[in-house]
């Protein structure tokens, strides 16, 4: 960042690309490949990001994107993706929550720093992130649940979610969404 430019605040950008290849006897694709690039605004990589891949019955083996901020995940024939989690100590959870389709697709996703402001779609998209996180540990047994508290501590989720500027100058949506917050801060504080 030049010196002038102080006052950004980089945004990381993660760009997916699906490529799927469809095996008509088994009805899923016979390899499934999830390949991606993570950037912050001003286009330099951002390297360091922990990408895991949720599909029925199955979570792929985090893979952590590299100096140039490219990752791959590659999975064995099975059902379709439904949702893509990004973890950072330095951002705040992410996800994508998508099906996988026989279409290669390319989809850009923001990652936000912790209190960075943000619009409605991207702070409900922030706080659905924690919640899927959230309400899954607590369905685990007694141990899986520990685990999961650790890394909630250790990506400091209780902070981040803390630090969540609702504001979109809407009253109804801002009373809505910080109303989500704090259950979700209760939840994460359980969860411990």
């Amino acid at each position: 960042m030049k010196t002038g430019d102080s006052w950004k605040v980089p945004i990381a950008k993660a760009v997916i690309v699906f490529v799927l290849s469809a095996s008509a006897s088994l009805g899923y694709a016979s390899e499934m490949e999830v390949r991606g690039r993570t950037v912050a605004s001003n286009g330099e990589p951002l390297a360091g990001v922990s990408v895991q891949a949720f599909r029925p019955g199955e979570v792929s083996r985090p893979v952590v994107s590299n100096q140039n901020g490219e990752y791959a995940i590659r999975l064995p024939p099975g059902p379709p993706i439904t949702r893509i989690e990004y973890r950072h100590t330095g951002l705040d959870l992410a996800e994508i929550v998508y099906v996988s389709g026989a279409e290669p697709q390319h989809i850009v996703k923001v990652l936000y720093r912790p209190g960075e402001p943000r619009n409605v779609a991207a702070m409900s998209d922030t706080l659905s992130a924690y919640e899927q996180f959230t309400l899954g540990a607590l369905m685990l047994d007694i141990q899986a649940r520990r685990a999961a508290a650790g890394t909630a501590r250790e990506l400091q989720f209780l902070p981040k979610l803390e630090a969540l500027k609702i504001n979109s100058g809407n009253g109804f949506v801002d009373e809505y969404l910080e109303g989500k917050r704090k259950q979700l801060t209760v939840l994460l504080r359980r969860l411990e």
